[in-house]
C-alpha cells in the first residue's frame, strides 16, 4: 500500500509516570502543577506556552500507563511502521536539560516509535515536523550520493582495468 500523504509516526523518549512527575517538578512550580489535572497535563500546557513543538502522547505498555515525550516526527510512505531508532543525541539532549532526576528517575531511557494516535487531535505543527524529518532524510541521501557515484567509477575503473 503506498500513499501519496505520508502517515506521520512520532519518535521519542518513552516516560513512566515517575519520570513524567519528575520532569514536571524540574519543570514546573507546584502553583502550576496544582492548576492542572496530571502532571502530564501541565507539562502539555508549558509546551504550548512556550509554543514548543514538542508534546507528550500517553500510550500503554504492558498495562501500564506511560508517555512519549514526542521529539521527532517521522514519515510512512507506506503505512507501515517506518523502525525509526531514536538517535543517542535525543538522550543525551534530553540528560542536559533534566540531569538524572531527583531520584535518579532518568537513568534508564528508552525510545519508542508509533503511528500518531488517530483519536487524538493533530497538533498545528505535526505535518511541518514530519516535513522537516524529510528534508533532512532527503539532504543526507543527496550528501551520500556523489560517494555512491566513486564507487561506482572506482569498479568500473578495476573491471576495466581486469579486462
Amino acid at each position: 500500500m503506498s500513499t501519496k500523504n505520508p502517515i506521520p509516526y512520532v519518535s521519542g523518549i518513552a516516560l513512566n509516570q515517575a519520570q513524567v512527575d519528575a520532569m514536571a517538578h524540574l519543570s514546573l512550580s507546584e502553583e502550576e502543577i496544582s492548576r492542572s489535572r496530571t502532571t502530564h497535563c501541565a507539562l502539555i500546557d508549558l509546551m504550548e506556552r512556550k509554543k514548543q513543538k514538542l508534546t507528550l502522547v500517553p500510550f500503554e505498555h504492558k498495562g501500564e500507563r506511560h508517555y512519549l515525550f514526542v521529539t521527532i516526527v517521522v514519515p510512512s510512505f507506506d503505512g507501515s511502521d517506518p523502525k525509526m531508532t531514536v538517535p543517542k543525541y535525543i538522550f543525551d539532549s534530553f540528560r542536559k536539560s533534566y540531569g538524572r532526576g531527583p531520584n535518579h528517575e532518568f537513568d534508564r531511557l528508552y525510545g519508542a516509535t508509533f503511528r500518531w494516535p488517530i483519536f487524538f487531535a493533530e497538533p498545528d505543527w505535526l505535518y511541518a515536523r514530519m516535513r522537516e524529518t524529510e528534508c533532512y532524510w532527503r539532504h543526507c541521501y543527496e550528501r551520500r550520493e556523489p560517494q555512491t557515484e566513486v564507487t561506482n567509477a572506482t569498479e568500473r575503473t578495476k573491471s576495466s582495468s581486469a579486462a
